[in-house]
């Protein structure tokens, strides 16, 4: 299995821009950004970590996180990184920022669909009004963008913003189609889902590719980015389907039908006009009635969405992109990476849609991802003079040797004739995933047995060294730390921070 250890490290500059961004947000906003101290079992959990939770203006978001979703983008991350293996420190502050910017997502969603439901309870804007909820979702949002700069580095930040503006130009290209009541075609339909819905996922597969660095092969690149840009379809247009087919799913929403409801474009009413145009006019008819849609026209236009195979031609739909994940997993495998947990991820949503399996296809062809090769924005901004700019950045080293070593693969992953068993290994020593810290750099021995600290200043570290364990991990965990100021002294500050002391402890 492959286990690239290279990771990003902040340079001198870097450190000094995001101490002072600190210091300066703990200034004005009244909040120290933390990385968050574990990883969250239901984010956002740590929202105090970059926002303050005691501030009202940030109501609305506390609430809906309140409410308990599915996560689907946390154990998307997990699945991801079990290929990756990003430390869990980092990975957790990922997962963190990820889910509160899904947060901050559904109630803008809410909001522009006129939802009153969501999670089967009221949606914010209900309990607090439109412009104080609109508001906190996109304050918070900052504060995440601001977490991300600090604690994972200017290329992180920018791939945030490029998917928070990716994610909100299709919104709005979508609220555009529903309000001037224009049925996309179903390639503009699925170009507007790799943008809109394929960002929440895709952010999280670049994030934890730029926090591991950019030494890694293309075709783990073209693996990755492959898998996250048709799961996002697979996610969008699995939402499309059971909003109509399933009275539990749909209760959440408000009941069955909900896009339906709000004049909203659906896979399955884009498949419905582009297929049978006969029908365009009875869609146009029911969504041009400025969101009153009534029980009796959603019942109508199931019944037709039924009549014309639209629902069944949905369902078909899933189960394509459900066996070209399975065959993205399978090439994973074949490359002799984890496979594993993304395996599984899938066959636990997969069972839950109705009429859709996950048994893997025969027919599997070399993969080319629908989206743009995904590339480092960091990297990009000084470009090799030979490089290619149409190649992705390299991202995740392809360790060739161990693909030899496999008695039934070549180094291309093509069949191979096994040449006979080969002598067993000697065995060796655990290795530890190089460890890493926001604000300063480990130094380690060649075999990754043990590693020392040294923190920027003025950070202080909470351990000189740590040993990895004979279970591949450090001991003791480790990690520079702001300092407060002192309590007596030259420079005694009464509940100051570190960006007002002379002198520290």
């Amino acid at each position: 299995m492959h286990n690239s250890t290279t990771m990003s490290t902040p340079t001198p500059n870097d450190n000094v821009g995001r101490l002072r961004l600190r210091e300066s947000v703990h200034e004005w906003a009244n909040v120290d950004l933390k990385r968050v101290p574990a990883f969250p079992h239901r984010a956002p959990e740590f929202l105090s970590s970059y926002l303050d939770a005691t501030n009202p203006i940030f109501g609305p978001i506390l609430y809906t996180a309140e409410v308990p979703g599915s996560a689907h983008r946390v154990t998307f991350l997990r699945a991801i990184n079990d290929v990756l293996q990003v430390p869990e420190p980092i990975a957790g502050h990922i997962a963190e920022l990820v889910q509160c910017m899904h947060t901050c997502s559904l109630v803008v969603d809410d909001i522009v669909d006129h939802a009153p439901m969501r999670r089967s309870t009221p949606s914010a804007h209900c309990v607090f009004g439109m412009p104080k909820s609109l508001g906190s979702a996109y304050t918070a949002l900052f504060q995440v963008m601001m977490s991300t700069a600090v604690h994972l580095g200017e290329g992180a930040l920018l791939v945030v913003i490029e998917e928070c503006a990716r994610m909100h130009h299709y919104n709005t290209l979508e609220l555009h189609w529903r309000e001037t009541v224009q049925c996309p075609s179903e390639e503009e339909y699925m170009q507007m889902v790799d943008g809109k819905t394929g960002s929440g996922f895709r952010v999280v597969t670049r994030l934890l590719m730029e926090v591991k660095g950019r030494d890694q092969c293309p075709k783990l690149v073209q693996h990755l980015t492959a898998f996250t840009n048709e799961f996002g379809r697979f996610f969008q247009i699995r939402d499309d389907y059971m909003d109509l087919v399933s009275e539990e799913y749909s209760q959440k929403k408000g009941g069955r039908g909900s896009d339906l409801r709000s004049g909203t474009w659906s896979y399955p009413t884009v498949h419905c006009v582009q297929s049978h145009p006969d029908t365009r006019a009875e869609f146009l008819q029911v969504f041009d009635q400025n969101h009153t849609t009534s029980g009796e026209d959603c019942r109508r236009l199931l019944n037709l969405l039924e009549r014309t195979g639209s629902l069944v031609a949905t369902s078909q739909k899933l189960q394509q992109l459900a066996d070209s994940l399975m065959c993205i997993v399978q090439e994973l495998e074949a490359d002799g990476y984890a496979h594993e947990a993304l395996l599984h991820w899938c066959r636990a949503l997969v069972a839950s849609t109705p009429g859709v399996q996950l048994g893997g296809n025969p027919h599997c062809s070399s993969l080319t991802p629908h989206y743009v090769n995904i590339r480092s924005p960091a990297a990009s901004q000084n470009p090799s003079p030979d490089a290619d700019p149409e190649q992705p950045v390299s991202l995740c080293a392809l360790d060739t040797s161990i693909l030899e070593a496999k008695s039934n693969l070549k180094p291309d992953c093509s069949p191979s004739v096994s040449p006979g068993p080969s002598p067993s290994p000697s065995p060796s020593p655990v290795s530890c995933a190089t460890p890493w810290t926001a604000h300063g750099q480990y130094t380690c021995d060649a075999n990754l047995q043990a590693c020392s600290l040294v923190c920027d200043p003025p950070y202080v570290g909470t351990a000189p060294t740590v040993q990895c364990s004979d279970a591949g991990n450090w001991a003791p965990e480790a990690e520079c730390l702001a300092p407060t100021c002192p309590a007596t002294g030259p420079d005694p500050v009464v509940g100051g921070t570190y960006a007002t002391c002379t002198t520290f402890s």
